[in-house]
This record gives structure tokens, sequence and C-alpha cells, in this order.
């Protein structure tokens, strides 16, 4: 008798139940057309020009698309979740 497998089929459903709360990770790309000299993470141009969705609790990453040490601030409101909503992770 073949041992089960559990974990991919777990994986799977992990898979599943994320994708359809609709969650997306944005990348850091510091500014439209790489000018990367954006810093304030509550401007949509310094995303791709896609804001984080709090409702849907989407996800922002920082995966060495601009180069260094970053020097972020958050001057806006943009980013505000309210009740019912999931907020972002970083």
């Amino acid at each position: 008798m073949k041992p089960k497998r559990a974990i991919p089929i777990l994986l799977l459903h992990w898979f599943i139940a994320a994708s359809a709360f609709g969650q997306t990770t944005q990348i850091w790309t510091g500014g439209i057309n790489g000018t990367n000299t954006g810093t304030d993470i509550g401007q949509s141009n310094n995303w791709g020009g896609v804001l984080p969705s709090t409702v849907n609790g989407d996800y922002c990453e920082w995966n060495g698309t601009v180069p260094g040490n970053l020097s972020l601030v958050y001057n806006t409101v943009t980013l505000a979740s309210g009740f019912g909503q999931s907020g972002i992770n970083f």
C-alpha cells in the first residue's frame, strides 16, 4: 500500500483559500518608469501604479527591484483600514 501524502493536499487547500480572498502581492518599484525616486509607501506610483488594497489584505513586498537601502515614509492616509477590512501585510 502506498503512503498517503497529506502535505501536498494541505498546501493545495491553502492556495485555494488564499486565492478566494483576492490577495495580491504588490512589488515596491519606488516610482513609475524606473525613476526609483519615491519614498512614500502610501502612493500608488511607488507600487508600480497599483496601491495595495486594505480590503483584500494585499501583501507588500520589497524584493530588491530597487537596489540598496531604503528610507521610506508614510505621509498619506491612503492605506487606512476600517471595520471589516483585512489591512495589508508588509
